[in-house]
């Protein structure tokens, strides 16, 4: 750990504020059973309450879990959360802001949330979160062949529900989510610059699994780096590892009076 931070110390440009983009589970915490569960770490809390009180550190929460759970989990002030990939979003001054109205967006999971309850049923460790904005199908607990027979089942039962000028399909291993095109952690780094003037500053992102990688990109197009959480080499964008959450929260809480 120390030597990957040494060597982002010394790459950081002088003199310019640090922007810190985090995912939360498998990142800074191990993961819940289950996406509805909320199990606030007090060690993260107090890690993202020395991060903001450095007037040279931005932290932001980039999750796929959605708004109301990052606010149970971290209950930081003047903290920035982005739930559901960056599509809503509490700044700073604890206002909301939404990249897509919501009304044109429930409609299309309401007509799919119907389709994939009836096709997990057959077996109880299925996970059907409702995030809201997305619909997501978790079969981590699920015998591979079946996760994997169910999940193309429901990928073909939801493709012609969706407008694909608006809605996506996010496959990854064991894991399945209809949701907005906007719902996209890349975009939501470049949103989130743009938007609270954060732009010619050192950026950091870092996370753990597939959906980080175009935030990973993202960062790395702005001249920033990028730090993958595991304990093993994967494909990777990222330019160092952090081998567990632990390891991500020694490197965040030495971070503070560094930049």
């Amino acid at each position: 750990m120390k030597d990957v931070l040494d060597t982002f110390i010394k790459n950081l440009i002088p003199g310019k504020p640090l922007v810190l983009f985090l995912d939360y589970d498998g990142t800074l915490d191990d993961f819940a059973p289950t996406p509805d569960d909320i199990l606030p770490n007090p060690e993260v809390i107090k890690i993202m309450e020395r991060l903001v009180s450095d007037s040279k550190i931005h932290p932001i929460l980039l999750s796929g879990r959605k708004l109301e759970h990052l606010r149970a989990l971290l209950p930081v002030d003047k903290l920035c959360l982005a739930g559901t990939y960056g599509l809503e979003i509490q700044p700073v001054d604890g206002t909301l802001l939404m990249q897509e109205a919501y009304d044109t967006i429930r409609p299309t999971i309401n007509r799919i949330k119907p389709v994939w309850q009836e096709l997990i049923q057959e077996d109880a460790a299925f996970f059907l979160e409702d995030k809201g904005w997305s619909l997501a199908i978790h079969g981590k607990f699920v015998n591979p062949e079946t996760s994997q027979r169910v999940l193309q089942e429901a990928l073909h039962a939801a493709t012609p529900l969706i407008d694909r000028d608006l809605f996506q399909i996010i496959i990854d291993e064991k894991f399945l989510e209809a949701a907005p095109i906007l719902a996209n952690k890349g975009n939501a780094v470049l949103f989130l610059v743009k938007k609270f003037g954060y732009e010619n500053m050192n950026y950091l992102y870092i996370g753990d699994d597939e959906k980080d990688e175009l935030g990973m990109q993202a960062v790395q197009c702005l001249g920033g780096s990028a730090i993958k959480v595991a304990d093993t080499q994967v494909k990777t964008t990222a330019d160092w590892y952090l081998e567990n959450p632990q390891a991500v929260r020694v490197f965040l809480n030495s971070l503070p009076g560094k930049i």
